[in-house]
């Protein structure tokens, strides 16, 4: 499947963000909306590599969640519900 190799270009072997995008993939197919077209896949990757990989995995998620065709960007209030990566919290005090 063509859409599911740039997806996997784009997070690599991470299950949870894998996981997610899978979540957006099986949600348009119920809706019968499905995702044919690596054009139509990286519009979606290319929202998606403005943020990090925490906010992203929260955007594909809200996405399934509110049944959209696509990911939009978090609110303020929502983006600070978003866990920080453990590298980000790394030689900083907390």
């Amino acid at each position: 499947m063509y859409v599911w190799d740039c997806v996997v270009s784009f997070v690599g072997d991470d299950p949870e963000y894998q996981a997610a995008f899978a979540g957006l993939l099986e949600n348009r197919e119920a809706m019968k909306e499905p995702v044919l077209t690596t054009r139509s896949i990286n519009t979606i990757i290319n929202k998606l590599r403005k943020v990090s990989r925490e906010e992203g995995i929260a955007m594909l998620d809200k996405a399934v969640e509110r049944n959209w065709l696509t990911v939009y960007p978090l609110k303020a209030d929502e983006r600070s519900m978003v866990p920080m990566p453990d590298d980000a919290r790394r030689g900083r005090c907390l």
